[in-house]
C-alpha cells in the first residue's frame, strides 16, 4: 500500500519513478475495515533520487500506526526495455 501510494504521489507530479528501497515500521496493529489516512511528504531529492516518507493513521485518531521511508528513482528512457532484456539473458543462462 505504501509503495503504491507514494509512487502515485510522484506520478501525480508528472514523474516516472521506480522504487529503490522501502522500509515500513509498524507502531501499532493496523485494523481491517477502518477508514485510514496516509500523508506523504518529500524528505529530500538528490538528482533522480527522491527520498519519501508516508504516515498511516486512523481517520478518527491522529496517532500514527505505521511509517514508510524509501527512495524512488526517476526512470530513464528505455528502463523497462533494459529490464526485460536483462531478464531474458538471465533466463537463458
Amino acid at each position: 500500500m505504501f509503495d503504491d501510494i507514494i509512487g502515485r504521489s510522484l506520478t501525480q507530479r508528472g514523474l516516472r519513478t521506480v522504487t529503490g528501497n522501502l522500509t515500513v515500521d509498524f507502531f501499532n496493529p493496523v485494523p481491517v475495515g477502518e477508514a485510514m489516512i496516509v500523508e506523504v511528504v518529500t524528505e529530500s531529492r538528490a538528482g533522480r533520487r527522491w527520498t519519501m516518507q508516508a504516515m498511516l493513521r486512523l481517520e478518527r485518531d491522529p496517532s500514527p500506526l505505521a511509517r514508510a521511508i524509501g527512495v524512488w528513482v526517476e526512470r530513464r528512457e528505455g528502463h523497462f526495455e533494459r529490464h526485460e532484456a536483462a531478464m531474458r539473458d538471465y533466463r537463458a543462462r
